[in-house]
């Protein structure tokens, strides 16, 4: 991972995008098309559609309405995969002995499958060896684990082309999520205004807000294998593993504040 970054050769870049940053305007407050990639679009999964896979968390999807709930874009299909090679959240087995899994999350818009323990056997379903904690000192919970999107078709250039007026976003600044996983609030460090199909500029701070299933339905197209990102996020001591591919999204508001 760190030999991906290229620290040496993205150095002058990043100094570049820094002392811009310092001068960007902010980006007007309206309607547009937002694309999301890296960490930015690994938040954005992990609080408003994973989270929702937590078996037994408010906000969860409803056990007697699992088996036809729909979350997003027929494009939208996510797999979690505790046994993945590398990954900041796999292990041999979880914190109740049960083996690690890869097991469908989303399929094509649809919910798929929870993050369980054997509890799961209360509403008749199998654990998913998704048990953990971040300590002895905790006990373990059913959570999240490696999350892996499945990519598209298309380079990132094409995602941007279909944009008339948007903003590609990388960076997480702050994600919050709203009571329940109803509503969130999301904020990236800088952005990239995009007009009539190209990049033009760096924007300061932008902030967008959606309903997580209206937002994850407006999703028209998810980027190819070539542009697949590997990241990494920890929530509550708890590290979890992304590979995420770049994602659009129309009809976002989207600010600098909201």
């Amino acid at each position: 991972y760190i030999e991906q970054l290229d620290l040496p050769g993205n150095a002058r870049r990043l100094a570049r995008e820094v002392l811009a940053l310092e001068k960007a305007p902010p980006f007007p407050t309206g309607v547009g098309d937002v694309i999301l990639q890296g960490s930015m679009l690994a938040a954005q999964i992990h609080y408003s559609l994973a989270h929702r896979a937590l078996l037994g968390r408010r906000g969860s999807v409803p056990p007697q309405q699992a088996e036809d709930f729909r979350l997003g874009s027929s494009l939208l299909s996510i797999d979690a995969d505790a046994s993945l090679l590398g990954g900041a959240g796999s292990y041999g087995y979880d914190w109740e002995g049960v083996p690690a899994q890869s097991i469908p999350l989303v399929k094509e818009g649809k919910f798929a499958g929870y993050f369980s323990g054997r509890m799961a056997a209360a509403i008749g379903r199998t654990s998913t060896g998704a048990m953990r904690s971040p300590s002895w000192q905790s006990p373990p919970r059913p959570f999240l684990t490696n999350i892996v999107v499945k990519p598209g078709a298309g380079s990132l250039q094409q995602l941007i082309s279909g944009v008339e007026r948007g903003i590609l976003i990388d960076t997480v600044s702050t994600f919050a999520p709203g009571p329940n996983l109803q509503d969130f609030v999301a904020r990236a460090e800088a952005g990239w205004l995009i007009e009539l199909g190209q990049i033009r500029h760096l924007v300061k701070a932008p902030t967008y807000r959606g309903y997580p299933i209206a937002f994850w339905s407006g999703c028209d197209a998810v980027a190819g294998p070539q542009e697949q990102q590997y990241v990494g996020l920890q929530e509550g001591n708890i590290p979890v593993g992304y590979i995420v591919a770049p994602m659009r999204i129309r009809g976002v508001k989207v600010g600098a504040s909201l």
